[in-house]
């Protein structure tokens, strides 16, 4: 059966241009297997006319054998033209039935010549050569629609492929504008803002200053997710205890209080982990106040980040991981939607709870541990 994977091969290489074969009038694969079909009764019948056997389980065999082929080659094109991706399936189907048909028909052609030599003579060459012609004919619809399926799935990963590259062109094209079309007009206003708060005093000009502090965050923010949307996970060994002190260092905790329980190490990315827990700790402060603690824990496939605050009610838990939701006026709300994004790139699962305070925990599990 090689040479007949070696053919249908070469219709999904570089010399043929599979599509173009695909793109034939349906009535190829059609016709193929409706000259097959078309056989079947003919072969039934001349075998239950001609057939010199005295068995009548052969003769029985013999002419229900190419009925029954004849019925599964209709009812498959019928399927395959009703299908969307069936011109494939039909074309590839067809292939392979013709070929393995006349593969074995060779075959018994061998046979019979081979006992002839040796002066033995077959009852009925014939009805042998016609019956394993359609047998033939039956295994090979059943290798080429499995290889149909096979390019067809090549096919789907290929498109994939092409329109995750576009979806990360696009994503560069926005970190640009952020980058540049955004940020440079954004820094004028803030620069003319300052000369503007050096002539003159306005609480008019606080408000601008603090809409234009919101927008450099949502730039920020909008970089980060960005960035984390397109990065590679370079795991490692990452000692919990170390990151969540540092990461707590980094961020503008006011009076609130770290309390960590951690102690292993698990497998992640470092920088992301660390942007993972820094804008955790950021959440904790900015929604459970300035004096909140926090608690940092092991779960048994994982951690949590715990905090005494108000908490978060259940009818808006499924929506706090989305970029851009927030219920606090100063948060951008990219926060959550960022840690959100770097579990997802690390195959980890996110889910809040209550705090053992009455607060909110957020539970990070399937985390690969190496204790």
């Amino acid at each position: 059966m090689s040479f007949i994977h070696l053919w249908l091969l070469l219709l999904d290489g570089s010399s043929v241009n599979l599509d173009d074969f695909i793109d034939w009038p349906r009535w190829v694969g059609v016709g193929i297997l409706g000259v097959l079909a078309a056989a079947g009764p003919i072969v039934g019948l001349y075998t239950l006319l001609t057939s010199n056997s005295s068995s009548l389980l052969f003769i029985g065999i013999g002419t229900l054998f190419p009925v029954i082929v004849t019925l599964v080659l209709v009812s498959y094109v019928l399927r395959c033209c009703s299908r969307r991706s069936g011109d494939t399936l039909l074309i590839t189907g067809a292939l392979g039935s013709l070929l393995l048909a006349l593969l074995f028909a060779v075959t018994a052609t061998s046979i019979i010549w081979g006992q002839q030599t040796l002066g033995i003579t077959m009852a009925d060459p014939f009805v042998l050569i016609t019956e394993m012609l359609l047998g033939g004919a039956l295994f090979g619809l059943l290798y080429g629609h499995y290889y149909g399926l096979a390019i067809l799935q090549r096919r789907r990963l290929r498109e994939k492929t092409a329109e995750l590259q576009q979806q990360n062109e696009r994503l560069d094209d926005f970190a640009s504008m952020l980058s540049h079309d955004l940020r440079n007009p954004l820094n004028v206003a803030q620069g003319r803002l300052e000369l503007a708060q050096d002539d003159v005093e306005s609480e008019h000009l606080d408000a601008v200053t603090t809409a234009h502090d919101r927008m450099e965050a949502l730039i920020e923010n909008l970089l980060e997710l960005a960035q984390f949307e397109q990065a590679d996970i370079d795991r490692e060994s990452v000692d919990l205890e170390t990151l969540v002190g540092q990461c707590w260092m980094l961020v503008d905790t006011n009076e609130a209080t770290l309390v960590s329980n951690v102690d292993g190490t698990v497998a992640a990315d470092r920088n992301q982990l660390q942007r993972l827990f820094e804008n955790l700790f950021r959440n904790a402060v900015e929604h459970g106040g300035s004096t909140v603690t926090v608690t940092v824990d092991e779960l048994e496939d994982g951690f949590y980040v715990e905090d005494d605050g108000p908490g978060i009610p259940p009818e808006i838990r499924d929506d706090v991981f989305e970029s851009g939701f927030t219920t606090a006026n100063e948060s951008t709300g990219f926060g959550l939607g960022i840690v959100a994004e770097i579990a997802r790139s690390h195959g980890w699962n996110l889910s809040v709870a209550d705090g053992a305070d009455g607060g909110a925990r957020i539970k990070v599990t399937g985390v690969e541990s190496l204790h």
